[in-house]
């Protein structure tokens, strides 16, 4: 596969909507990882729920990629961002 030679690293932040507190956690993924969270299947799917899914693309060492992934609960309390950082190998 073309997207071997890159390294994804995920930077996901949570937080409950209207605090100052949030989570944060760091990890590498894998391309396949990378593409079920960012799929727009996988977007439309939240969004069925009533939730709110929005991806932010830019260009990155592998091409147009998505670069930041908001998620907001159907009930409008809940916040996790994703961004995404591609590294080559």
């Amino acid at each position: 596969m073309k997207y071997d030679i890159y390294n994804i690293e995920m930077t996901e932040t949570s937080q409950i909507i209207g605090e100052m507190s949030e989570k944060r956690k760091v990890s590498t993924i894998d391309w396949d990882t990378f593409d079920k969270i960012t799929n727009l299947d996988t977007q439309e799917f939240f969004r069925c729920f009533g939730g709110e899914e929005i991806a932010e693309k830019r260009m990155t060492c592998a091409g147009l990629q998505v670069v930041k992934l908001t998620s907001i609960n159907p009930d409008n309390t809940f916040r996790k961002v994703r961004t995404f950082n591609f590294k080559v190998k």
